[in-house]
């Protein structure tokens, strides 16, 4: 069986959503704190807070879904993807 990249977000459409929102979050932040001391170090601290927050709160609510580890690395992704990008546009 072929993969398909489109099919395979259709079916995790939670995951791309995570890694989505943290990409926006993390540069967002990191292009308003570029020239703080620590901005990217502050950006990622906040939006993995952000993330795992997120998380804490569908384990605790009864209507939640429950803790997913698999969110809290879509997360992840969002946020290196997202140093990625940084990276290459300003040179770090």
């Amino acid at each position: 069986m072929k993969f398909s990249p489109l099919a395979w977000a259709q079916q995790n459409v939670d995951k791309v959503a995570h890694a989505s929102v943290s990409f926006a979050i993390m540069t967002l932040l990191s292009l308003m704190l570029l020239d703080v001391p620590f901005g990217l170090l502050i950006s990622f601290a906040v939006t993995l807070v952000v993330g795992l927050l997120k998380e804490w709160h569908d384990a605790v609510s009864p209507h939640g879904s429950g803790w997913s580890n698999a969110d809290v690395v879509a997360d992840l992704v969002g946020i290196l993807v997202s140093l990625v990008s940084i990276g290459l546009l300003f040179g770090f």
